[in-house]
């Protein structure tokens, strides 16, 4: 009797031992080999993540492109046959939207392997939505077509050539000056188109251009504008625009006037200043050659003071040939002038 509760009790212990909380689940939870194995090889596992995505995501894709789907897909079109001699007044559209429907695998292949839409210039109207149908593949159903009929207005072509005007806007700091106005190259262009819209062009625009700040060299290619939607054909799409900016200084010099074209035996003219004062700005490379150009002359004429009746003549001004002068200002603006002689 005493053995048996002795055994009892030695059970009970073992038991209320495993019930404790924690121990309990940690028993219960257990990792086995196999979750072991699991934990210990996180390559592996990863692997097995990314194949179950793939074929799962390769199972959706196969069962999405079995299904018909409705969509809409823009269609480049293409004119063709139209006479040398002739001209549109208005072209037809550069693509058209289809409306098609098909299993998603042939909507795939027609969404990368387009047709290109031929208009033909002979007909008078177009039909893009017979154009659009006989250019799909049989397993594609064209629901409809924007826009549907086109008309073909045709006249004789013209030819002209017409000058470019430039619309160009530049600014230089005001330390600094242009020593090369903008020029553009070439200064002209050959339009081609139907002869009503030609007769009326008298020029052709590029687009706008601004440039502020500039203070060296302006090289680029300006476009030239097309507002007709390309109904006009143009010789060229571009010009070169060039300009040249330089730092500039304030620079004055005196000069003697001289009095041109006295005959022989004339009395002398005195002048009153005999020179003036000329303020202008020189770009800093420039400022000795202006200082000591000969070629940088003040004059009057004997026939202009003759013919003169104010008493005061206004001196004509020679800048120096190679060198650029902006600002240029005469002090006096005009001379007087007395001993004339008298005609005879």
């Amino acid at each position: 009797m005493m053995h048996t509760a002795r055994r009892f009790l030695i059970v009970a212990r073992r038991w209320k031992k495993a019930l404790l909380p924690g121990e309990f689940w940690r028993r219960i939870f257990q990792e086995g080999p196999a979750v072991q194995a699991w934990h210990e090889a996180p390559a592996r596992r990863g692997l097995i993540i990314s194949m179950c995505l793939f074929f799962s995501v390769l199972l959706w894709f196969f069962s999405s492109i079995a299904e018909t789907y409705t969509r809409e897909i823009l269609l480049e079109t293409e004119l063709e046959n139209l006479r040398a001699d002739e001209a549109l007044r208005t072209l037809p559209p550069k693509t058209v939207r289809a409306e098609v429907e098909a299993e998603g695998m042939h909507l795939l292949q027609l969404y990368y392997n387009r047709p290109i839409i031929r208009v033909s210039a002979d007909a008078a109207v177009v039909d893009f939505e017979e154009s659009v149908r006989s250019n799909l593949p049989p397993n594609i159903q064209l629901q409809s077509v924007w826009p549907r009929f086109v008309p073909l207005d045709k006249e004789a072509r013209a030819t002209r050539k017409v000058p470019i005007d430039a619309r160009v806007s530049i600014e230089v700091p005001p330390t600094h000056g242009l020593i090369e106005q903008p020029t553009i190259s070439p200064d002209s262009v050959v339009i081609s188109g139907p002869v009503s819209l030609i007769d009326r062009i008298d020029r052709w625009r590029t687009e706008v251009y601004d440039a502020r700040g500039l203070k060296d060299s302006l090289v680029i290619r300006l476009p030239l504008e097309d507002t007709l939607g390309g109904v006009v054909a143009l010789g060229i799409r571009s010009v070169a625009l060039r300009a040249r900016a330089a730092e500039f200084t304030e620079a004055s010099r005196a000069i003697e006037v001289m009095i041109d074209g006295v005959p022989s035996g004339a009395k002398t003219i005195q002048l009153d200043p005999p020179a003036v004062t000329v303020r202008f700005r020189v770009p800093l490379s420039q400022f000795d050659r202006a200082a000591k150009a000969l070629d940088f002359l003040a004059s009057v004429t004997y026939d202009a003071i003759r013919s003169d009746t104010t008493g005061y003549i206004v001196p004509r001004l020679d800048l120096p040939m190679g060198v650029v002068m902006e600002g240029v200002e005469v002090t006096p603006s005009r001379v007087r002038y007395y001993d004339l002689l008298e005609d005879n």
